[in-house]
């Protein structure tokens, strides 16, 4: 399986005057630096628990399964816009969604299964990523949609962030990522 996004998120999950709040910081002076230290926050979340806002991905696979199922690479899956595949003629077809179901039950594990009365494609597949499936996936297209608890590790990301902006400071202790955050994101960490 390989994964690349397309299409990123249209909005953050945090605005820059919510992160200017929490900082205690007025104008605009720092805007960069903290319309920086948002995205750099959301990636991190995102890393540990998926995709946040609305976002489309697609999916390589080398092979149909043996079995009805194709795992989706990514958590909170809202929709599968395609199936594609290529075969040696260099000839790409859709498998038509009339074929499959979405099983979305688990949000961290969504999958495609096969109907019962249906097989996947037998064509000879071309060697390299001859799937294609393109899905999108996140909690909402607003960030009202994000849970307030990774929308609130996110502004405390940022404060850690804009007030230590070294690697490490002598004389305080280091870790990856600070006990409040990691209790904040337990529940939605993905695996």
């Amino acid at each position: 399986m390989l994964l690349k996004l397309h299409t990123g998120p249209a909005v953050e999950p945090v605005t820059s005057d919510e992160v200017k709040l929490h900082l205690r910081v007025d104008g605009d002076d720092e805007i960069l630096l903290i319309a920086n230290l948002i995205q750099a926050a959301r990636e991190m979340v995102e890393n540990l628990c998926g995709p946040l806002i609305t976002q489309t991905w697609y999916q390589y696979e080398d092979r149909f399964p043996a079995g009805a199922v194709i795992n989706i690479g990514k958590p909170r899956l809202q929709t599968v816009t395609s199936l594609k595949y290529t075969d040696t003629d260099e000839s790409t077809e859709t498998f038509s969604s009339d074929y499959y179901d979405l099983n979305i039950v688990d949000e961290h594990h969504p999958k495609i299964v096969l109907k019962d009365e249906y097989s996947w494609p037998s064509d000879t597949l071309t060697e390299v990523n001859p799937i294609e499936i393109i899905f999108t996936c996140g909690y909402g297209t607003s960030a009202a949609s994000v849970p307030m608890m990774l929308r609130h590790a996110m502004l405390l990301l940022i404060g850690n962030w804009y007030e230590e902006r070294q690697i490490a400071v002598v004389g305080k202790l280091i870790s990856t990522i600070p006990w409040a955050i990691e209790a904040l994101i337990a529940n939605y960490r993905y695996w």
